[in-house]
Order: C-alpha cells, then sequence, then structure tokens
C-alpha cells in the first residue's frame, strides 16, 4: 500500500509538467537571439511546492552564445515581442524574462529555487546543443530531460538521470561554485503581465 501511495503523490506531483508542441521556424529562432554580456552560466530552477518542499518541475536557464531557457514539457507562455518557443526551448531570453519566468511560478503555495553556476564558454554549447536536439518531451519527464541534459558533462555527472526534479535539484546543489536563490511570492494563480 505504501508504494501504491508514493506513486499516487509522484504522478500528483509531476502533473506539473505538461507537453508543449509549439515550433518556432530557425528563421524565427536566429532573429530572436539574445546575447548576454554576462559570463557563461547554467541555472538550475525548481519549482517546489511550499507545503512539503517537493519538487514539481524541473528547467534549465542556459547562458552562452545566447540566453535561453529550456523548459521541458513546460506549461510557460509569453506573447513579448522577440520571445519565440521552438518545442522546449525559449529563445530571445533576457534577464528580465528569467525573472519573469520566476515569478510566473512563484505564487501561493510554490517557490522557485534557482541555483546557478558559472561555467565555460564551451560546456554552456553543449548544454544549449543537446536542449536542442531533445526537442518536446511529454508530461512527467522533466527532470528526467533536465538530468540527462547535464549529465553528459563531466563536471555534471553527478546528476544522474532521474524523474524527480527534488533529485535533480539536491544533486546539482552538491557541486562547489552554486549560488542558491529562492524567488517566493504569495499571489494567487499564475502571474500574467
Amino acid at each position: 500500500m505504501p508504494r501504491l501511495i508514493l506513486a499516487f503523490v509522484v504522478l500528483a506531483g509531476l502533473s506539473a509538467c505538461s507537453i508543449n508542441r509549439t515550433t518556432a521556424t530557425p528563421a524565427e529562432v536566429s532573429a530572436a537571439a539574445f546575447v548576454n554580456p554576462a559570463p557563461p552560466f547554467v541555472a538550475v530552477l525548481t519549482m517546489m511546492n511550499s507545503k512539503s518542499d517537493f519538487g514539481e518541475h524541473s528547467a534549465l536557464v542556459i547562458n552562452g552564445s545566447q540566453m535561453v531557457i529550456y523548459d521541458p514539457a513546460g506549461s510557460f507562455q509569453e506573447e513579448r515581442v522577440g520571445l519565440v518557443r521552438a518545442e522546449d526551448v525559449i529563445y530571445g531570453v533576457r534577464p528580465e524574462i528569467v525573472d519573469y519566468y520566476n515569478s510566473y511560478h512563484a505564487r501561493n503555495g510554490y517557490y522557485v529555487r534557482m541555483q546557478r553556476l558559472d561555467i565555460t564558454a564551451e560546456e554552456a554549447e553543449v548544454l544549449i546543443a543537446k536542449a536542442e536536439a531533445r526537442g518536446a518531451v511529454p508530461q512527467l519527464v522533466c527532470a528526467n530531460a533536465t538530468s540527462d541534459i547535464l549529465n553528459d558533462l563531466p563536471r555534471f555527472s553527478s546528476i544522474n538521470n532521474t524523474y524527480f526534479p527534488g533529485a535533480v535539484m539536491r544533486r546539482f546543489g552538491r557541486i562547489e561554485g552554486v549560488e542558491t536563490t529562492d524567488i517566493i511570492e504569495d499571489d494567487i494563480g499564475q502571474n500574467y503581465r
């Protein structure tokens, strides 16, 4: 019986991930590219249930030759000029879009844990290429897709494939140099500006 309850809790929690079939054209992706002058970095974003501290969605911000958000099976939609989505990769991302993405998910009952780590330009390009190659993923596999993208790089080899966003967060958090910020808001419902 405990396994059945655990399976139900996992499925209920992971159902926060949805499927995304939106595909921008290569021309739209190229036109949207935003080059952030900040040093290359990757940030693991985990959407956390405030009551249980259970991770319910996992995503990445990658800053390399351009800044993107890898939002596997995510629900984030934004109509701002210059922002396009090709399957699970969002292009045209600027720092204020990252802030808005976090605010979109942080609300009464949920917060976002952002774990940022400086990486090399080469590592950033590998992560972006892997996110693009992964394509759209179905519901319930956001953490699996996120962990798979990370763990091919030697410095992230400790992040084994998992279906649990909280496990990705904990494993990434053990890497030296990770800076953690919690985004906490108390509004009701997702933010739309």
